[in-house]
């Protein structure tokens, strides 16, 4: 045992003098972590907003209400609503400057009082998804609406707007009468449908688990576990490359006729590269849970999680790195293994906004399978039980890619 940690000592060591390494493995995971959290809306997370211009050409009281509908209530804040004129907007729109623009044509609201065929043409940005569908939704709830007040009190509604008889300009008090008449009748027949509800909804608050807030929790989130096995994965991959600059410098083939032996130096570099990917772990895990204000006493089983991440994560990546015939073919290979661990195993991506085919495949992955396991001991609902038996395979993991390393080292790669 003395041996092995002499070996980790040794390796440790130079690990630490390399002060631009060091800032490398601490600055990549840092300063993507920054990035993503700028571009998902900080702490509070995103605040998305639809502009939604509008060619109001009926100019109506009825087209005036829809807009003021749209600008007011439960949708206020979520769409924008501006008046422009029509060949504008279009401009708007060929410039990238608005989600949609609705068109309302003349006519239109005698055509919807009095049940006729109209159209109301809606324009979406071609660059935009999710936005121009929010306005298309809403606008598709408003005809219903006007659909079903007809099917529930049309004729009434006819009668309410009709011009006055006889050519006059002003209601007489029949009409006056009448109208009340049929305002009346219209509560009357919503009355059976609305008071009371022919529905009864009934709402029961399920409180989370204490330890389980995540729908408090903002988009940024999602992204600290990624980043966090990121950051450790990368610094895996360069300090793993250090097998070569001991194969090149001779060490390896000397080691061979000591009593060390290359399964105790394997060993020790894993030791020294796992306290580096643990203090990489360490700087990222308590900036991000500083800054999403995530309770303390889950710090210390995450770390432990992240560094066994780290051990299993740097085993393969030795092993990867001996299977290549060269140096350079090496950096190739370990570059060709990390980069879709990155992409489809969670680090640069989070599951939840992943398709279910990708986010199916990523937790098949090491770093997509550790990054459940972070995630669920940052969310509370993974404790100690919960993560024993996930850390007990992380280090049998490690030992099977550890053993496949030393085999390949073994069998030439140390002599040559």
């Amino acid at each position: 045992m003395g041996g092995i940690f002499t070996a980790a000592g040794k390796d440790l060591r130079r690990y630490l003098r390399d002060w631009n390494g060091m800032l490398l493995w601490l600055g990549i995971p840092l300063v993507m972590g920054s990035m993503l959290i700028l571009a998902t809306g900080g702490h509070s997370g995103p605040k998305p907003q639809a502009l939604l211009l509008v060619a109001d050409e009926d100019d109506s009281f009825l087209s005036r209400f829809l807009l003021a509908a749209m600008n007011q209530g439960s949708v206020n804040g979520v769409i924008r609503v501006e008046k422009v004129l029509q060949e504008a907007g279009r401009q708007r729109i060929g410039h990238d400057e608005t989600s949609a623009l609705l068109v309302i044509p003349e006519g239109f609201s005698d055509a919807v009082v009095k049940e006729k065929p109209t159209r109301l043409l809606l324009v979406t940005n071609p660059t935009q998804r999710i936005l121009p569908g929010i306005v298309e939704e809403l606008l598709s709830i408003a005809v219903d609406g006007a659909f079903y007040l007809h099917r529930v009190a049309g004729p009434e509604l006819r009668d309410l707007v009709a011009l006055p008889a006889g050519g006059r300009n002003t209601p007489s008090d029949a009409d006056i009468a009448s109208r009340a008449v049929s305002v009346n009748q219209i509560i009357h027949k919503l009355e059976r449908s609305a008071f009371p509800p022919v529905i009864e909804l009934q709402t029961t608050v399920v409180k989370p688990d204490s330890g389980d807030d995540s729908s408090k929790r903002p988009l940024a989130f999602l992204f600290l576990p990624g980043i966090l096995v990121l950051g450790v994965l990368f610094a895996a991959q360069g300090l793993s490359g250090d097998v070569w600059l001991e194969r090149e410098s001779g060490v390896l083939r000397r080691v061979m006729t000591t009593p060390l032996g290359i399964p105790r130096l394997l060993i020790g570099k894993l030791i020294a590269i796992t306290v580096m990917v643990t203090l990489v772990g360490l700087v990222v895990l308590a900036s991000g849970m500083a800054y999403l204000g995530l309770p303390w006493q889950r710090f210390p089983l995450a770390l432990t999680c992240a560094a066994a991440i780290g051990v299993m994560l740097t085993s393969m990546m030795l092993a990867v790195q001996v299977c290549a015939a060269t140096r350079r073919g090496a950096t190739l290979l370990a570059y060709a293994v990390v980069m879709p661990l990155m992409m489809f195993g969670g680090c640069m991506f989070p599951s939840e906004i992943m398709p279910r085919w990708m986010a199916a495949l990523g937790r098949f992955t090491p770093n997509g399978w550790g990054i459940e396991h972070l995630k669920a001991i940052l969310l509370g609902s993974g404790g100690p039980s919960f993560s024993m038996g996930a850390l007990a395979l992380m280090l049998v993991l490690s030992a099977v890619f550890l053993t496949a390393a030393a085999m390949r080292l073994n069998r030439g790669f140390a002599r040559s």
